[in-house]
């Protein structure tokens, strides 16, 4: 994995710890509550899952929160990450 991909799933991984940990829940809860398995939050936390887009909204469902506040501090638009990612792996 490139540096400029695992920075993005290291931003992407904070703001869902620092979101979960700020309404209390654990990642079992999260995971339960998304409807995902728990070692997905467990990487994605870690930055060293490739989150997809479905899953991204899955969370922020669970998390009660708009996918914005996931992505906002990501220094390039979320669309066009996703768009440089799905290019990358095509290549």
């Amino acid at each position: 994995m490139d540096t400029a991909r695992r920075q993005l799933m290291k931003a992407l991984g904070d703001a869902v710890r620092n979101l979960r940990e700020a309404q209390g829940m654990d990642q079992l809860q999260l995971a339960r509550k998304a409807g995902l398995d728990p070692t997905r939050i467990l990487t994605l936390e870690g930055g060293k899952y490739t989150i997809n887009i479905r899953d991204i909204v899955q969370v922020a469902k669970a998390l009660d929160v708009p996918v914005e506040e996931i992505t906002e501090h990501l220094t390039i638009p979320f669309n066009e990450v996703r768009f440089r990612l799905e290019m990358q792996d095509e290549h």
